[in-house]
């Protein structure tokens, strides 16, 4: 999958050392992205193992490349919320909004993470357009729901207001204790295929090629 600037492949065991001096190495990346402090070893173990870096359905993360140079810029892709999951890190102040409510409902959260040095040129909005209209066009997801942090040097929370997002309070934020996000509040972004469709479709389309 192809955008104006970026290609969106599988990722391959030779990204492992470059994805983890992105992503794992760069404390300030890390602790934005998921806190995973294990070493080069220990990721290439989990990297084999974790059908989450394959993306064999379609669902799961994918290398974020630059095409003009064949540049690895870090990752995005689906992580699926399956029916036993504990999503109680989430509440929402609407009931109905509940994750899991519907069981024939195929929800999903879009994470990322990029190299430091490719924040704030908008790559993860390319990226991110290009993937929900592959999620909602190819691969059969109903709703997108990410639980992101309000914090000046969180980018999570603007990312999903440009992607088209609605943004309710999280009524159970995870605690931070230490850190750059200790003390933050957490907020929830909801995006339906229903209110995706009855957006401006024609402009998404002429960014992407599927």
């Amino acid at each position: 999958m192809e955008t104006q600037r970026l290609a969106l492949r599988p990722l391959e065991e030779q990204d492992v050392a470059e994805l983890y001096a992105l992503v794992y190495a760069d404390g300030r990346v890390r602790e934005a992205w998921s806190g995973y402090a294990g070493t080069l070893h220990a990721f290439r173990l989990r990297f084999s193992s974790d059908p989450v870096w394959h993306a064999e359905d379609g669902l799961g993360f994918l290398a974020v490349v630059r095409k003009a140079e064949g540049r690895l810029l870090g990752l995005m892709g689906f992580q699926r919320y399956e029916p036993d999951e504990d999503t109680s890190h989430m509440r929402f102040e609407d009931p109905a909004d509940e994750v899991g409510r519907d069981p024939a409902l195929v929800e999903v959260e879009l994470t990322y993470a990029l190299g430091r040095a490719y924040w704030g040129q908008g790559y993860a909005t390319e990226a991110g357009r290009a993937l929900i209209e592959l999620g909602f066009r190819r691969l059969g997801i109903d709703r997108i729901v990410n639980s992101v942090l309000v914090h000046p040097d969180h980018r999570s929370l603007a990312l999903i207001e440009r992607l088209g997002f609605r943004v309710v309070g999280n009524l159970n934020p995870p605690v931070i204790a230490e850190g750059p996000f200790a003390g933050s509040p957490g907020a929830i972004g909801i995006l339906t295929r229903v209110a995706w469709e009855a957006g401006q479709v024609g402009e998404r389309n002429a960014a992407c090629r599927l």
